[in-house]
């Protein structure tokens, strides 16, 4: 018989805590580890969350200010094309790097709203008080009516004037009309001769639909171009240019009355005329060279910037986030 003795019982005891111990440290890594793991990604997510909240507070802090320059009269289209820095930003809010895009067109624009539908073509003076009642015949003067566009819109520019000093001399009131790009392009081909024959007073018009992304400030250019006839009765007894003193002044109408001169600009469809803008308006926040939220919203402006000077009205047609990755097609 094997007599055991205390010592050695308790020796049997220690090995049992050992095994018991490497047993419990083993449940624990099992169990701690998941938990570990999902504490982390519940932070990494919990960051990233933080991280989109910023971005959206940034985006829109900026179409708000897109916004409060619209409700201004503003056209910010023009605005973003001349001057980018205005809706983009390196550093701007909560760290984030904001780039702006604007386009002056929906891809499928809901009806006009009744506030703003059939409300009549502007009509403006391009300088009857000024440049156009001293206009000098000659290729070398100009008068140069500057005109802010929007896309969509139809500009017609209309100038009457005749001789009213002929007697028995003939005249011939010739022009040029024309409009021109900023950068000094043509907008309809080279500027033909306009006249209305022997002895008759110039009263021409020119018609143009800017292109939908073509929001800019454009220049109307009238020239006159008018002479004299030759023979007995004529100046030198010969065709030559004349004094602009002797054109009859042009006047203003505010009506579109084709006897005067007069600049109108409308949107126009369906034989109705509209005043309203449309935007798509693209924002996006960038970290760490990261697009992490982009906002696109599409917005109409009523009366729009052809009537700046009338209070708008914004209606938010539509508002889209997108995290990263972007949505499909934006």
């Amino acid at each position: 018989m094997v007599k055991i003795s205390k010592g050695t019982h308790v020796k049997a005891k220690k090995g049992q805590i050992l095994i018991l111990v490497l047993i419990l440290m083993a449940v624990g890594m099992i169990v701690m580890a998941p938990l570990f793991h999902y504490l982390n990604s519940s932070y990494d997510l919990g960051l990233s969350k933080i991280t989109d909240t910023q971005a959206y507070y940034a985006v829109d802090a900026m179409i708000g200010k897109i916004f409060s320059d619209m409700y201004a009269g503003q056209d910010v289209y023009i605005n973003n094309s001349a001057h980018p820095e205005y809706y983009s930003n390196a550093s701007w809010l909560n760290g984030f790097q904001i780039n702006t895009s604007i386009i002056n067109s929906m891809q499928s624009p809901p009806p006009p709203s009744g506030s703003t539908a059939d409300a009549g073509w502007i009509y403006m003076d391009p300088g009857c008080d000024l440049g156009l009642n001293s206009l000098a015949s000659g290729t070398a003067y100009q008068h140069l009516f500057n005109i802010s566009l929007t896309g969509g819109t139809t500009v017609t520019a209309h100038w009457y004037f005749q001789d009213n000093k002929a007697g028995s001399c003939s005249y011939y009131d010739n022009g040029k009309m024309w409009i021109t790009y900023p950068n000094g392009s043509y907008t309809n081909g080279s500027p033909a001769v306009l006249s209305n024959g022997v002895s008759k007073a110039f009263n021409q018009s020119l018609s143009w639909t800017v292109p939908q992304n073509g929001s800019a400030v454009y220049t109307i250019h009238f020239q006159n171009l008018a002479v004299r006839g030759s023979g007995s009765g004529c100046p030198n007894g010969s065709r030559n240019f004349y004094d602009s003193g002797w054109v009859k002044k042009p006047t203003f109408s505010g009506i579109g009355d084709p006897t005067y001169t007069w600049v109108s600009i409308g949107n126009s469809s369906g034989g109705q005329v509209w005043q309203y803008q449309d935007y798509t308006i693209t924002t996006t926040a960038r970290r760490d060279n990261k697009d992490i939220l982009k906002v696109t919203a599409c917005v109409r402006q009523s009366p729009g910037p052809l009537v700046w000077w009338q209070q708008q009205n914004l209606a938010v047609v539509s508002w889209i986030v997108c995290y990263d990755p972007p949505c499909p097609g934006n």
